[in-house]
């Protein structure tokens, strides 16, 4: 009922809209009922040239051919011409609910994926490590697929067809209430196991939206990572794992398609039962003399036209149940509430004036310990190294310093405030980040450098090509800026991706410079290439610059050791080499090892 509520909500601006569907659904219900009404009259006065004992055709005519019993020729040409125009108005009503009801869906749906991506990528990034992205792109897709079929089709369905079943039921006991109860005997006693097909259908299909789910994750996992699919041939194991999914999706479809076969052929059983008794007990009236012909063939038009509302209505309730089953995933995501969101009334920081503390800083994710009692101070102007071996929490500390994550204990202070008193888009517009793996959309060159600065210009982009010394690369393109790069820069090499993130940077031109291992996925010819700009990147900027080949901290003013997620020791980097402590004995290894020093 909840999330029936939710999405009531999300039709509320279309209320004008949604009436006028309703309207003209009620036209077409009544146009409906007069050819059942009609039908009895106009048969026997078509093969006896008479009307029916009480005048029920001649009394409806009259309002259009005074005196029908004395112009039979005229009624002959009226019939046919009042037919179309009841036909015609009925197609009418019909066009113009569907498209009003298929509107009000597609706006609905429209609304609601824009709110479930806005509030996708407002989620925090913990929230991502908890939930794969292939099964968070299943909603957006989908699952807003079903409740656009739910709303579009299953609700205009419902309304139509209720509406339609109410007006023929009233004209049935109009005619004969005493027919008519008999013939809706069968119609009441199915809606008992109709309600429990309904309530097994809807499990079954919220399992089946689950199941879903897991195989897009799992495909998304394993295209993302083809390169590694190729390079350790697990193309047997992974297809294992798929069909294994498969598997146990397929399994609950034929669940889901048991009930719905089951369900069909039972509704189809009830009213031919329905039909027969109906036929059997108006004989015996009609012989009696109790019922008129025209009256019964009225009715069991009637009857027969209620035969596909009341259908598509216990149909439906699959569409409904499909539909409910994807917006109740849906709004998993839209009522989850991000830990850290904007704070309007925050302080407000549009440049680096002192520098940034992390004080005592604790965390713990997921039940383990990632760092403790951190203390770093990165000043105004100043160059701040951070090394350690891998799995250290050196990249974790970016998170912490951007707000992308909270710590357990400790506080951050920006210019000696509180990191959480300060507008957090203020925060963002201070970093620029290069990491180790760049994020490339598959997009053109020209826009996945703007998104540096999306209000930049032309020239500037042009500009923050040439300092990345991206800009000769790209004129030799024959598209230029507007080549497309692939998934995650696929067509790029690694070089270039590179040099496509610190025109990026460049472009955005922020205070602080964060390099996050910048360099350690390129050959020591392109490092060596890449460092020189990056040295440009850095000029005049506070930087912070985490690397695992200590030659690169060597012009740091500082340098912070981590080890088993503690600082080890801190200094120049001269006078750690003097120590010869942990950062000495990682320096000396890499020596040993060959690695450019």
């Amino acid at each position: 009922m909840l999330v029936y509520l939710k999405l009531i909500r999300f039709l509320k601006p279309y209320i004008p809209l949604f009436v006028l569907a309703v309207i003209a659904m009620l036209v077409l219900a009544a146009t409906t009922a007069v050819y059942s009404y009609l039908v009895g009259p106009l048969l026997k006065f078509i093969f006896t040239g008479t009307d029916a004992g009480n005048n029920t055709l001649f009394d409806f005519i009259r309002i259009f051919i005074p005196e029908p019993e004395e112009n039979p020729e005229k009624m002959i040409y009226f019939l046919p011409l009042f037919i179309l125009v009841v036909g015609l108005l009925k197609g009418i009503s019909y066009g113009v609910q569907f498209y009003l009801m298929g509107y009000i869906g597609q706006k609905v749906i429209y609304d609601l994926r824009k709110i479930l991506f806005e509030k996708l990528i407002s989620q925090d990034i913990n929230f991502f490590w908890e939930n794969n992205s292939g099964d968070l792109t299943s909603r957006i897709t989908s699952d807003c697929d079903k409740v656009e079929q739910s709303v579009t089709y299953a609700l205009s369905s419902a309304i139509r067809d209720t509406i339609q079943i109410i007006v023929l039921i009233g004209l049935c006991f109009y005619l004969d209430y005493k027919l008519t109860l008999i013939s809706f005997i069968a119609l009441i006693i199915s809606g008992i196991p109709l309600g429990l097909f309904g309530l097994k259908l809807k499990e079954t299909t919220i399992e089946v939206h689950n199941r879903l789910g897991e195989i897009a994750s799992v495909s998304s996992d394993f295209i993302n990572g083809i390169q590694t699919v190729h390079l350790f041939r697990i193309k047997d194991y992974i297809q294992r794992i798929f069909g294994s999914k498969l598997d146990t999706f397929f399994k609950t479809m034929k669940r889901s398609l048991f009930i719905r076969s089951v369900q069909s052929p039972f509704m189809e059983l009830i009213g031919v039962i329905g039909i027969c008794l109906t036929i059997l007990y108006a004989r015996e009236r009609i012989v009696s003399g109790e019922l008129k012909p025209e009256n019964f063939i009225s009715l069991f038009a009637a009857i027969l036209m209620l035969y596909n509302p009341v259908k598509n209505v216990s149909r439906m309730n699959n569409f409904f149940t499909s539909g409910i089953a994807g917006a109740k995933r849906i709004f998993e995501i839209v009522d989850n509430n991000p830990e850290i969101s904007e704070n309007e009334n925050g302080i407000p920081i549009k440049d680096l004036e002192r520098g940034i503390e992390m004080r005592d800083i604790s965390l713990s994710l997921g039940g383990r310990e990632i760092l403790k009692e951190i203390d770093i101070a990165v000043d105004k102007g100043k160059k701040i190294g951070i090394a350690g071996e891998s799995g250290a929490g050196k990249s974790t500390l970016i998170l912490l310093m951007t707000r992308l994550i909270r710590p357990s204990e400790g506080e951050i202070l920006i210019d000696g405030h509180n990191i959480e008193s300060i507008r957090l888009s203020d925060i963002r517009n201070l970093f620029s980040v290069v990491s180790q793996e760049v994020m490339l959309f598959n997009d053109t060159i020209y826009n996945n450098i703007l998104i540096g600065n999306t209000e930049a210009t032309e020239d500037e982009i042009t500009e923050a090509a040439k300092k990345a010394n991206l800009y000769d690369f790209i004129k030799s393109l024959p598209k230029g800026f507007d080549t497309e790069i692939g998934e995650r820069g696929i067509k790029l090499s690694g070089g270039e991706r590179q040099r496509l993130a610190i025109a990026r940077a460049f472009l955005k031109d922020a205070p602080v410079i964060i390099l996050d291992e910048a360099t350690s996925a390129l050959d020591s010819k392109n490092e060596a290439f890449i460092q020189d700009i990056l040295e440009s990147l850095m000029s005049r900027k506070t930087a912070v610059i985490i690397s695992h080949r200590l030659s690169f901290l060597r012009g740091c003013d500082i340098i912070y050791f981590i080890k088993e997620n503690r600082i080890a020791e801190k200094g120049t980097f001269d006078e750690l080499l003097g120590r010869k402590g942990p950062f000495y004995s990682l320096y000396t290894a890499q020596i040993n090892n060959g690695e450019s020093v």
